[in-house]
């Protein structure tokens, strides 16, 4: 079958009102098919932003019938809408317009239209020619650029003017197609969505395709922050989006606006990105940990550790304070096989030993004193900081840590450590709250004889987790919003584990400000605590429920979940992205920033 020709209708109408309208925002891009008896078939692409553009529908003039297909599609490119209409005439310049009504293709779309400014455009003669410099392949996620010159029937490359050349794509789903609005020859390919597609040039209303492949390239990890998210994929391509806020997301500047609120002033607005934005050019990357405000990824091949985002407190590792708004190594040269961030601080294990950095005020260094304590009138000094990453002393054999709110727990020879902060119970070793703790102490076992096989992947807050080789989950520290799943509460805290009820066998758990969520053995997610934005994917909001309860996806399985501030996310068995919770500040990156839901929605391009 002859592809369709699809050709932006993107010339500027001479009246600045919005010239194409759906009645609902949902509508992402209108495509409009047409036949004529004087010309191929045509397909006109026309984005939409908040359901309208200043853009008018522009065909070539013409008598006779033009019959018109219009579809709606969303913002991943997949079909909602579809209608039918014609024209008997275009005439040169501002035409009538018109409107045509959409039914739904999809579950859950309802009825639509889309009102058209109709401008007609003059034709082009024989002879034309294309010269595209561009790649034909491109991994899923990534940029390609495009240059492309016209010429006429006698070798004469044509002079082109913005609106001269129409850009589109075979299939929308391909990704997103972003014509330079100073150079007419120049535009730019933001891949989505894998398989093999056409780009299609159009001057005047000659076409000419040119072949695209769009190269799968899954996720294999994932990470969230405090209000932001990072992944990175099988190519070893780093990718953050979510709130900018303390330059988390590893750019200088983030490309789109967010608001904390809807109801917040503008000079509230925040950096962030509505989706996955590349960190550190070609650098590829094996692992990734994001904390508050700052985040550290592994490099592939070398080892070496990279960090960027707040340093306030040295967290990033460099020998310096002040924040860094893009990766820069880690000093002494360490060779980590694991990095987590916490809140002001960061650690990693190296051949078994950890080594920490960032805040001690807490104790969270483990090097056997505390910042708060220092007193430099009575020659009474401790640790206030570590600016380099420092051993924990006494110990080695270490397999994980974890970073928490101001407080670490590792995995030592089957049994689990905690230090730092101990005002909630997150240390683990018993309710009398000594408010720091600044060296190494042993859980208390109550999960014995069983051992335990793995911690929280990660916790942004004051709760731990962690499972035992049979898969039972036991979690201690805070317990507001009931997030450690106890069948009988605790009350506000545990200062030692306690088992999450419901007699799950989970592979892996993560620990959310109010919340916690985990992966189980046939690959579901189940989350618990305090909903409040959609966070656990419950539908009724701030209600507190420590029963774990399945998060579900049509026809996906999941390899692991992680949790934010009021976000989580999960990573399917088969390498994509699905978020749910609040979105004000683009958690979800999902190429919107709104309220949020607690539906899973999945993250743009994967």
């Amino acid at each position: 079958m002859e592809p369709r020709v699809r050709a932006p209708g993107l010339k500027p109408d001479a009246n600045p009102a919005h010239a194409v309208i759906a009645s609902t925002a949902d509508i992402d891009l209108v495509s409009v098919e047409v036949r004529s008896e004087l010309d191929k078939q045509l397909l006109y692409d026309i984005p939409l932003q908040g359901g309208a553009t200043s853009a008018s529908l522009s065909l070539p003039v013409g008598e006779g019938t033009y019959s018109l297909v219009v579809r709606g599609y969303d913002r991943y490119g997949q079909e909602t809408h579809e209608g039918s209409t014609y024209v008997s005439y275009v005439g040169y310049g501002a035409n009538k317009p018109f409107a045509v009504d959409l039914k739904p293709v999809i579950d859950g779309a309802s009825a639509a239209s889309v009102q058209f400014d109709l401008n007609g455009e003059e034709r082009s003669g024989g002879g034309i020619q294309f010269f595209v410099k561009a790649k034909q392949s491109v991994l899923q996620g990534q940029t390609m650029n495009i240059q492309a010159q016209v010429v006429d029937a006698y070798g004469n490359a044509i002079s082109l003017k913005p609106g001269d050349l129409h850009w589109a794509l075979s299939d929308p789903r391909a990704g997103r197609l972003m014509p330079n609005p100073e150079k007419a020859g120049s535009a730019a390919l933001l891949a989505n969505q894998g398989g093999s597609y056409y780009l299609w040039l159009i001057y005047k209303n000659f076409p000419y395709r040119w072949p695209i492949f769009v190269t799968v390239d899954p996720y294999v990890q994932i990470s969230a922050g405090f209000d932001f998210a990072c992944g990175i994929r099988s190519s070893g391509a780093l990718y953050c989006w979510g709130s900018n806020y303390q330059q988390g997301l590893g750019v200088v500047t983030a490309p789109n606006t967010c608001y904390p609120s809807p109801t917040y002033p503008t000079s509230y607005a925040t950096n962030c990105s509505v989706q996955p934005i590349r960190v550190a050019g070609s650098r590829l990357f094996s692992r990734v940990t994001t904390g508050w405000g700052h985040a550290c990824a592994i490099e592939a091949g070398t080892s070496d550790t990279f960090c960027w985002g707040n340093n306030y407190d040295g967290e990033l590792g460099i020998g310096s304070k002040g924040s860094y708004q893009t990766p820069v190594m880690v000093a002494g040269g360490h060779k980590f096989q694991q990095v987590s961030a916490g809140e002001t601080h960061t650690c990693g294990i190296e051949n078994g030993t950890a080594f920490c950095w960032g805040s001690n005020y807490w104790g969270q260094l483990g090097v056997g004193s505390y910042g708060q304590n220092n007193n430099p009138s009575t020659g009474y000094l401790t640790v206030t900081e570590q600016l380099t990453p420092g051993p924990v002393p006494n110990y080695g054999g270490w397999s994980q840590i974890t970073a928490g709110q101001e407080f670490n727990c590792g995995l030592n020879g089957g049994g689990v450590l905690c230090w730092g902060m101990y005002n909630e119970g997150e240390i683990g070793i018993g309710n009398s709250f000594g408010g720091t703790t600044d060296a190494p102490r042993g859980v208390i076992a109550n999960w014995a004889p069983a051992t335990i096989s793995s911690l929280s992947v990660g916790s942004i807050t004051t709760t731990m987790c962690a499972i035992t080789n049979a898969g039972a989950a036991w979690c201690w520290g805070s317990n507001q919003g009931e997030k450690l799943g106890a069948a009988t509460s605790p009350g506000l805290s545990a200062g030692a584990p306690v088992p999450v009820q419901g007699g799950h066998s989970f592979l892996s758990i993560a620990n959310g400000t109010y919340h916690t969520c985990a992966i189980d053995n046939a690959n579901q997610v189940f989350c618990w605590g305090y909903e409040l934005d959609g966070r656990t994917g419950f539908p009724s909001a701030q209600v507190s429920n420590a029963v774990p309860t399945v998060v579900s996806v049509s026809g996906q399985t999941f390899s692991s979940v992680v949790a934010g501030n009021r976000f989580s996310c999960a990573l399917t068995t088969f390498g994509r992205i699905y978020c749910w919770g609040s979105n004000l500040l683009a958690q979800l990156g999902n190429g919107t920033s709104n309220v949020g839901s607690n539906i899973p929605s999945l993250v743009w391009g994967s």
